[in-house]
């Protein structure tokens, strides 16, 4: 029986299977969350505290909860006396609630779009606080406020001083046409209190929006940018950070953000998130910023957006906001964002599936990469031929020296004109693509709530089959259903790996190395199952093009033609390289010695 060996190759493959691995363990481990229980914090907590705000007592979800202001018929304003009421500001795009208990924002119901379970979608509905403060005590939060509204509905302005203070406050909303920005205005003048600093709390408790809750979770985060560049604190559990000179800031969940931003940067901004368990809120934003004041008086422009994460449109706000959308780091982002955004918003303006748009984006993609996988095909072809030679070396020198054994297999592939990592190399190449598709389709809320065949959602997982019971180990690394295109996905795989085999002449490899071929795929079936639909449906139509290829190439290339050509390289005559000729100089002088 002949003894079965690791050739070169198979050692390549090993590792980079290996390193693919170890990669997605150690992403995986990255993003598991660490969550807190909401009901192990207490009142006496700081800023750091996660509970839902309930400072907001009033429920704003209904028309008949607003109190509508007075008439004032010497003016194009209406005026509300100081009491508890409830303004509005509404373009074609978001409606926003404003009430006069602390000038807070207390409704920011976007228009057009629709929670997982088809409720209106509301980024604030009382789960927010924004307040400016001079020292401990004199926050705009804690008065009642005597409002004016004006401009069709458009500009709100608030005014408000309390007994204690010795001063006022005065804040103006804003809401242009056509914008999910709204302009803000705030100042501050009298205060008996000589403060040098005026403090900007803003928390914001994040709803669930999407059907997967663990996802969500995962995606929510803050974002800001300083220095010239964006940063974020972690996805993973809690997290907080101190920053100076910060232009904005911006409280992520997965497809939807609100992005504070003064005028003139935050002189220094306190940041922290905590996680939330359960199935409502996903994360506590939290920061205590502040702006240089002078004697307690201050002016304060700044704006607020509250919208979808949509690159292209986060674009036009400028300030490099689209930053907030992770098409991943390095050359991933780089391709995300310059090759693959394109050809998706090419297709999308022609109103077609956007399954559809994924088949075409997958085909193009191929086709571009068509030369380096004909390469790749070609220098396994030639690998495959070579094998019975290379067998021959292998018995020729069995239990001896293993130096001279790699000597004379390289020295076959050198005469024939055989690179042995050229059947590897352009499948490295294509790696970043596969990378970069991976961050691409999970981030894209174009996606979202999109259906195509089975799935309802191609931007979360599809499922075909689920189950309320929690199964121990399998709920909490499987889920709770069965993702179709994940197992079809799954299943191309594994015969690609196959025809990866066949091609390579590599049907006789040990069985170790078989079962890792073969256990790779198989994982994905895990680590895929909750992913974006959007994502597995790519990966499948990728590798049934990679199969549909390969029939074509294989159909115009004779393996007893290749052979015949290695052959007959092999017997021409090799002219060495400088190199090669003082290499072999440098022996010879070696052996004299």
């Amino acid at each position: 029986m002949e003894e079965k060996k690791l050739d070169r190759n198979q050692i390549i493959g090993f590792l980079m299977i290996g390193a693919i691995m170890l990669w997605f363990a150690w992403w995986s481990s990255s993003n598991a969350p660490e969550t807190v229980e909401p009901a192990e914090q207490t009142k006496e907590e700081t800023v750091e505290t996660v509970q839902p705000i309930s400072s907001i007592e009033q429920p704003i979800s209904k028309e008949n909860d607003v109190v509508v202001p007075a008439e004032d018929s010497a003016s194009d304003h209406t005026v509300a006396e100081i009491t508890d009421s409830i303004f509005w500001l509404e373009n074609q795009l978001i409606r926003i609630g404003i009430t006069n208990k602390g000038a807070q924002i207390v409704k920011a119901h976007l228009k057009g779009f629709k929670t997982w379970d088809s409720l209106p979608l509301n980024i604030v509905d009382s789960n927010q606080i924004l307040a400016f403060r001079l020292g401990d005590k004199n926050t705009s939060a804690a008065l009642m406020y005597n409002g004016v509204l004006s401009n069709n509905n458009k500009t709100l302005t608030l005014s408000g001083k309390g007994n204690n203070y010795g001063g006022e406050f005065e804040i103006t909303y804003a809401l242009p046409d056509s914008s999910y920005q709204l302009q803000i205005n705030a100042s501050g003048k009298g205060f008996t209190t000589k403060e040098d600093k005026v403090y900007i709390d803003w928390q914001l408790d994040a709803f669930r929006t999407e059907k997967s809750v663990k996802t969500e979770r995962q995606k929510a985060t803050v974002y800001y940018w300083n220095e010239d560049d964006s940063h974020s604190l972690s996805v993973r559990g809690d997290d907080d950070e101190e920053e100076p000179k910060v232009s904005w800031l911006a409280y992520k969940q997965h497809f939807f953000s609100s992005i504070l931003e003064p005028q003139v940067p935050f002189e220094n901004s306190k940041i922290v998130i905590k996680e939330f368990t359960g199935e409502e809120y996903t994360k506590s934003m939290r920061s205590e910023n502040y702006i240089n004041a002078t004697d307690g008086s201050f002016n304060l422009p700044l704006s607020l957006y509250y919208g979808p994460n949509k690159y292209k449109l986060l674009k036009t706000y400028g300030n490099n906001y689209q930053d907030v959308v992770d098409f991943g780091w390095g050359i991933f982002g780089w391709i995300g964002r310059g090759v693959v955004i394109p050809i998706f918003n090419w297709l999308e303006q022609y109103g077609i599936n956007y399954g559809i748009i994924i088949l075409i984006m997958a085909l193009i993609i191929k086709l571009v990469l068509f030369p380096l996988t004909y390469t790749s095909y070609k220098s396994m072809a030639k690998m495959r031929v070579l094998k019975p030679e290379i067998d021959e070396i292998n018995k020729k020198f069995e239990g001896k020296d293993a130096v001279k054994k790699n000597q004379a297999v390289m020295e076959l592939y050198s005469q024939a004109g055989v690179n042995p990592l050229g059947g590897c190399i352009p499948m490295l190449v294509q790696m970043p693509i596969l990378l970069a598709m991976f961050n691409f389709f999970p981030a894209s809320i174009e996606l979202r709530q999109q259906s195509f065949l089975w799935a309802d959602d191609l931007s979360s997982y599809d499922s075909i089959i689920s189950w309320q019971a929690q199964i121990p180990i399998i709920s909490e690394f499987y889920g709770n259903h069965i993702s179709l295109f994940t197992v079809l996905m799954t299943i191309s795989t594994l015969i690609y790996t196959y025809m990866n085999s066949q091609m390579q002449g590599n049907s006789n490899q040990i069985p170790g190395m078989k079962y890792i071929m073969y256990g790779m795929p198989v994982m994905l079936l895990f680590w895929f199952n909750s992913y974006s639909a959007g994502l597995s449906y790519y990966y499948l139509l990728a590798n049934v093009i990679t199969f549909s290829q390969q029939f074509l190439i294989r159909r115009t290339l004779d393996d007893d033609a290749i052979h015949a050509k290695l052959q007959a390289k092999r017997a021409s005559p090799k002219k060495k390289s400088k190199f090669q000729q003082r290499l072999a100089e440098m022996q010879k002088q070696q052996k004299k010695k």
